[in-house]
Parts: C-alpha cells; sequence; structure tokens
C-alpha cells in the first residue's frame, strides 16, 4: 500500500473512531471554553439636535464615550440564544437539569395536603438515572356548577394525564449554543433550566404561571412547549358539530392562545407554528362579545333603572348579561399578558367551558409591568393557586436599555446627575435623558414639547414612523394634543392637504398617510374623499393651510375660509349660522343619514389584513397613534421611544410606568422629564425619576412580596363580599381555606424559590 493510501486510510479510521466516540460520548462532558466575539460598532445615536434641544430642554449628554469596538459580554444574548461562559454552561445545561428543577418545584408544591402518587418525567428530558419526579401538587380549584351546586374547593386526588414526549434526537446540550442562531431555530435543547423546567411541566399535562422580565424568552418557551405537545399527540382536534360563529371549526386544534388586546396576540402569532397561528384570539373574540340591551342603575330615572346597550359575551354564565351558551372542550388554554386580563373577564372564560372538560391552563406575564388601570388582573392570583416557574436570564435586548431595565427594578433612585452617566451609545443602542429646562405648567410644557417635536420633524431628526412617543395621560399634556403636533409636523414637512371629516359627534382633521388605530390595530390612512350619502353641515376644502386644529395657518384664512384677515372679526356670526344650522339638521335627520360621516375614510392595515373604509360615525372612533399612553403600548415594541415623564404626570409615576414605558425600546430610547429645580439633595423626591423609582402599583421587589400584595387583595376581596355567589370569591375562599392566603406559609414557600 503506498502511503498516500494509508494516510487516506488511517484519516477514515480516525473520522469513524470521533464519530463512535462522539455519539457514545456522556452528555454532560464539558465544553472547551469559546473566545469572546469583538464587534466593530458605529455609534448612531438617537437623532437630536442640540440647538432647539438648548432653548427647550437641557440634554444629559454622556461622560462615557463608547469605543469603536464594543465588546459582546458573553453572558448575554444575541437574537434569542444564551452565550455563557463554559462553567456556567456544564453546571447548567445538562440533561438532567431540567428535570432536577422541574422536581424541585413539584417538590416544593406537594408538600401541602397532596397523596398523589409518582410521575415518571417524559423520556426527553430523564436523567441518565431515570430519576422519576412527583407530580405537581398544588390544590387547584374547582368552579361551582351552573345550577348552583357547588364543587369549589381544592381537589386533591385529580392526577393530570401524562402522555410520552417525542423522543429528540440525542444532542450535547452541555455545548455553546452557537451566536448565529435565530429564535426560530430554538429548541428544547437550547433552552436554559427554567425553560427546560417549564416544557416539562407542559408536557405532564399541569397548569402552571410562567413569569420573567422583558426579553427573558417566555415567548420563545411557549413556542417549545406548543411544538412538544404537538409531537407528543397530546393536542385533539373539534369533531363534526363542535363550531362556534368566529373560534371553534371543525379540525381545528383543541387549544385558544387568549390575550386582552389585539397587539399581543400579534406578537405572540409571529413565534408561533404555522399550525397555531390561526388559535390566538383575543379574550373578547373568543367569547365574542356582542351588543345587547341591558338594565343599569340610574336615580335620575323614574324607575330608578335606564335601558342601554352594552357589550356582552355570548359565551359564558358569570355576567349577567351573558348569553349563557358554552363552548366545546379545550386541551388547552394560553392566557398572553396574562397581568392585563381582568378577574371578571377571566371568570366569564372560566364559565364559558364544559363543566367536565379537562383544561390545561399556562399563564404567561410579567408583574413588573403596568397592571389594569382598573379593577385586578388575574396572573397575581394565579400564582397564588398555581405553580410558578420564573425565568431570570434575559434574551431579548441585551444591551444597555436592558440594562438600565433591571435596573429600575432595583428601586434605587436616579438623581439629576446620574442621569447623565446613565446618558450614552453602545453599538446600534442608544439611552439619552433629557431634563426639562424649568419647571413649566403642563400647558406650556406641552407647547414647547410639541413645538420641539414639530421642529426635529421638519429637519428630518425625528421620524414618527420609527419612533413611539409614550406619555402615561390622555387629556392635559397628553396623546390627544401630542398627536396633533406631530401630526402637523408630518403635514409641514410634506406639504399634506388636511381634511375636515365631520361626524355626527364632531369635525376631526385628517391627511393620506396619517397612522392611526381602528378596532385597536394600526392601519394607514390611504384615502379621503367626499360621502355622497352626507346631508350635514358643509365641511372645510381640504387645504395644506388647515390645521390639525382647524385653524388656518397665519396669512392663508381667506384660503381656508374664504375670508381675510380683516374679515375675520364678522367669522363670529358665521360660525353662530352654521351651529344652528347643524342643530337644525340634527332635529330633521333621519337614522340613515344620521350616520353617515362628510368623507369616507380608506384604511390600508399595517401587516397583514384587509383594507376597511369608512363613511359612517366610526371615523370619530379612529385614534392617531404617534404618542400612545404607557399603557396602550403594552405587548409592543418599537425601533425607538421617547418616553415623556412630566410633573404634572405624578398620579402616575410608578416603577412599573417606567419599567413598561422603557422595555418598549428595542434600540433607541430618550427619556424627556421634569427633574429636581430646587438644588437641594434633599428635595430630589421632585424629581419625576426619583418618584417613579420610589412608588410600586404592586408593592414589593421579591416575588415573595408581591404576591403578599395579591394574597392581601384577595382576603380584603373576601371580606368585602360584594358577589360571594361568584367563581372569584369562591376561588379565594378556597385558597383562603387551604392556607394559600397564610403569610407566613407563602413566605416559607417562596422562601427559596430561585434556588434551582
Amino acid at each position: 500500500m503506498s502511503l498516500a493510501k494509508r494516510i487516506a486510510e488511517l484519516k477514515r479510521k480516525k473520522a469513524l473512531a470521533l464519530q463512535e466516540a462522539k455519539a457514545g460520548a456522556s452528555l454532560l462532558a464539558p465544553t472547551p471554553p469559546a473566545t469572546e466575539s469583538k464587534e466593530t460598532t458605529n455609534a448612531q445615536p438617537m437623532a437630536n439636535n442640540s440647538r432647539d434641544v438648548e432653548a427647550i430642554t437641557n440634554t444629559a449628554d454622556s461622560d462615557n464615550k463608547p469605543s469603536s469596538n464594543t465588546s459582546v459580554s458573553t453572558n448575554l444574548l444575541n437574537n434569542g440564544i444564551t452565550k455563557e461562559s463554559t462553567n456556567e454552561t456544564a453546571t447548567k445545561l445538562n440533561k438532567s437539569t431540567a428535570s432536577d428543577a422541574a422536581q424541585r418545584l413539584r417538590a416544593r408544591f406537594s408538600k401541602i395536603g397532596s397523596t398523589t402518587p409518582a410521575k415518571t418525567v417524559p423520556a426527553q428530558t430523564q436523567t441518565t438515572q431515570d430519576r422519576p419526579s412527583t407530580s405537581v401538587r398544588r390544590p387547584v380549584f374547582t368552579s361551582p356548577t351552573r345550577n348552583g351546586s357547588d364543587k369549589s374547593g381544592p381537589s386533591t386526588t385529580t392526577t393530570a394525564k401524562v402522555a410520552p414526549a417525542p423522543p429528540p434526537a440525542p444532542v450535547d446540550t452541555t455545548a455553546k449554543v452557537a451566536p448565529q442562531l435565530n429564535k426560530d431555530q430554538v429548541t428544547f435543547e437550547h433552552l436554559n433550566t427554567e425553560q427546560k423546567a417549564a416544557v416539562q411541566l407542559a408536557v405532564a399535562g399541569e397548569s402552571f404561571v410562567l413569569i420573567g422580565a422583558a426579553g427573558s424568552g417566555k415567548t420563545t418557551t411557549v413556542k417549545c412547549i406548543l411544538k412538544a405537545l404537538l409531537d407528543s399527540g397530546r393536542l385533539g382536534k373539534f369533531e363534526s358539530g363542535e363550531y362556534t360563529k368566529k373560534f371553534v371549526k371543525e379540525g381545528k386544534l383543541r387549544v385558544a392562545i387568549v390575550s386582552f388586546t389585539n397587539q399581543a396576540i400579534r406578537n405572540i402569532t409571529e413565534a408561533l407554528q404555522e399550525e397555531l397561528k390561526c388559535n390566538a384570539t383575543t379574550l373578547h373574540n373568543l367569547l365574542e362579545f356582542v351588543p345587547v340591551e341591558a338594565e343599569i342603575e340610574d336615580d335620575t330615572q323614574v324607575t330608578g333603572v335606564r335601558t342601554s346597550q352594552i357589550f356582552a359575551p355570548t359565551y359564558g354564565t358569570a355576567w349577567r348579561e351573558a348569553g349563557g351558551q358554552i363552548l366545546p372542550a379545550f386541551d388547552l388554554i394560553v392566557v398572553e399578558e396574562a397581568g392585563s386580563v381582568l378577574l371578571d373577564l377571566y371568570e366569564c372564560l372560566e364559565s364559558a367551558l364544559p363543566m367536565d372538560s379537562n383544561t390545561q391552563w399556562i399563564f404567561l406575564g410579567d408583574l413588573n409591568q403596568l397592571p389594569p388601570p382598573f379593577n385586578d388582573g388575574i396572573l397575581g392570583f394565579k400564582q397564588l393557586e398555581l405553580p410558578v416557574i420564573e425565568l431570570t436570564e434575559v434574551y431579548r435586548n441585551v444591551g444597555i436599555i436592558t440594562q438600565l431595565a433591571h435596573r429600575i427594578l432595583t428601586g434605587k433612585p436616579i438623581k439629576d446627575d446620574e442621569a447623565q452617566k446613565l446618558s450614552r451609545t453602545e453599538g446600534e443602542d442608544s439611552i439619552k435623558f433629557t431634563r426639562y429646562v424649568k419647571n413649566w405648567t403642563p400647558e406650556v410644557a406641552l407647547k414647547n414639547t410639541g413645538l420641539l417635536l414639530q421642529k426635529r420633524i421638519m429637519d428630518y431628526r425625528f421620524d414618527p414612523e420609527e419612533t413611539q412617543v409614550l406619555i402615561p395621560f390622555n387629556k392635559a399634556f397628553g396623546t390627544i394634543e401630542l398627536n396633533k403636533y406631530i401630526m402637523q409636523g408630518i403635514s409641514d414637512r410634506d406639504n399634506l392637504p388636511v381634511f375636515e371629516v365631520i361626524t355626527r359627534f364632531g369635525k376631526t382633521y385628517w391627511s393620506i398617510g396619517d397612522r392611526v388605530l381602528h378596532n385597536k390595530l394600526p392601519y394607514h390612512i390611504t384615502d379621503i374623499y367626499k360621502n355622497d350619502k352626507y346631508r350635514g353641515p358643509k365641511p372645510l376644502e381640504a387645504s395644506p393651510y388647515l390645521t390639525r386644529w382647524g385653524q388656518a395657518k397665519k396669512g392663508h384664512r381667506e384660503e381656508v375660509f374664504g375670508i381675510s384677515d380683516e374679515q375675520h372679526e364678522a367669522e363670529v356670526d358665521d360660525m353662530e349660522l352654521e351651529e344652528l344650522m347643524a342643530q337644525e339638521y340634527a332635529a330633521t335627520e333621519d337614522e340613515e343619514t344620521s350616520n353617515q360621516a362628510s368623507h369616507t375614510v380608506v384604511l390600508t392595515p399595517v401587516g397583514d389584513g384587509m383594507e376597511v373604509k369608512l363613511s359612517t360615525n366610526a371615523i370619530g372612533t379612529l385614534l392617531p397613534m404617534y404618542a400612545l399612553t404607557v399603557h396602550k403600548s403594552q405587548g409592543s415594541e418599537f425601533p425607538s421611544v421617547l418616553l415623556i415623564l412630566h410633573h404634572s404626570h405624578s398620579v402616575a409615576a410608578q416603577r412599573e410606568t417606567f419599567y413598561t414605558g422603557v422595555t418598549r425600546a428595542r434600540h433607541h430610547l430618550e427619556v424627556m422629564y421634569s427633574g429636581n429645580y430646587t438644588g437641594k439633595y434633599i428635595d430630589n423626591k421632585y424629581s419625576m425619576l426619583h418618584k417613579c423609582l420610589v412608588n410600586q402599583k404592586i408593592k414589593g421587589d421579591t416575588l415573595a412580596e408581591k404576591l403578599n400584595h395579591f394574597r392581601k387583595k384577595a382576603l380584603a376581596y373576601i371580606k368585602a363580599a360584594k358577589d360571594p355567589d361568584s367563581n372569584i370569591h369562591r376561588r379565594f375562599v378556597s385558597l383562603r381555606d387551604s392556607g394559600y392566603l397564610d403569610a407566613k406559609k407563602l413566605q416559607k414557600e417562596l422562601g427559596g424559590y430561585n434556588d434551582y
């Protein structure tokens, strides 16, 4: 044999040996350390101009200039995948960690009132020793029957079914994940310890709560959970005869992924498997809310009540006005952004399910975000009732914005001078704190901020399509007026004609290209033309000299109103005449013409969807979306965010407001705020940054402390006894009788929660 052939044969045998060794190697073998990567980035600060900022605001410039070569820390993430050190990877990401984590979690919940036999961990998460794990034995409330008999109370006998999970191909889970992997490529083997524990619980058929800060991978975890359940065959399909008007169809999977807002549904739909995209919907759509006539208490009426039209669910029995119909059984219901789902809405959903259904529930959320403005969300109370898995590793936006978000969660106040150090640019991300130069009144601050944004738009230094303005209020210094300033800036920059559109409820002013919300979905206005069916007062002709406030630009009154500035005095009489004509028209109009608007507005959806044409009073419900409240922004993410915190917003100055606003930004964040104008440290509490950090809507810095907040709420609800026959009241009584509202027991149970 020649030398070349001998070398080729040796190489072949070596390769074969390496393959055999790799196939038989232990899954716990450590991975060689990877070298820390370097990225060369160009600083891209948020668009700003020092001239107008100096005239209106003080800019907190960075004291620390970014280096041209920014080191990418190996303990952060890139596109949803963790980059951990070798020691951490060898310790945490092995085939037994998920099973161990879930076993500790289950053991913790099995200490109270459980005699359920142990279950076997599905094949894909078994350790090399085939260690069995016990089932989760947290008492689960069973809702009462609809005929009034009570089945409430903790269940101590029901054991969830465990279906065999699909055995994945052997993968070395200790290996460092390739940084070029994106979210769509994440599989079970790439998940961290807590995420694997969540998948294991789901495959075991358990209901639980999955919480985590922004970017911690909740959506990615749910995607892996759904894939595991699909592969296992545990999810059945609706059969012939099972249907609803809007959601349930024959052959569709018995899965509902629901939330309160359309935005939350759109976000999670993007991450779902193709066969599950049609299973994501809002709670209102699933329960089929429709307008109904209802009697409402009214002391001004002789009878003490008045009839009014409200929206009520077709399905469910919890509401007096509900239709009372029952949905087909579901195998799985995932509640996204559960913190925004009100208690009574959740109760309605629960009452719409068959009594004998064995539905598995997964609740997702983040207690650090804003709760609903009215009533309470279901998320915190479910954490008192079900097992909880908290994701602590951050996967989204691992740069300086996420660092700021986690700095906010500590509750440590930020002084004005510290804000200067937090203002900086690193790679593609930037943060800037801009303090108002004076303690302006809300009216002055609104005008100056609006003029600043207009100037930035005119100078192409502020892109309203890329930058979302967030502010706590709608009225006063809020979204309503700020949207007018921003839209006026767009009209001035592009010389767009403004249309006056008249509806029965008033006048609004729009231009083609405006971005609006219709039925809580984003659209662009792509056309505006007159409505032939309209018979009301004549609207003004479209003109680039007409402002978003319905006024003429200075020097152009004649082009807009047909009168010169010298004739302005006569305008008052004309306006009075127009008002009289409008009143006469309203008194004589019929039902068909009363609902018609002066124009037809054509809406094109942002993303997928159908074109919408509005020619009725529904035009009056359109909302500009260049400036949104922080509440409305929940569930969304934007390339750039301008967060405004003025001292007139003090009633909303809470850590949740600050955290929610900051975490909406993907790459660029500017915080414009009222600072400390006294010059004394003791008075630093007057800074909005200070107020937003020391005040909390949900008290507590730890999970146990926050759940203690909900424990007190539940006890107060029981004591008030406003509706003792409701499922919510029965649920809280059940939790109290089971000891889950006992402060000492709660503290003991959650004391070592993150110890896995």
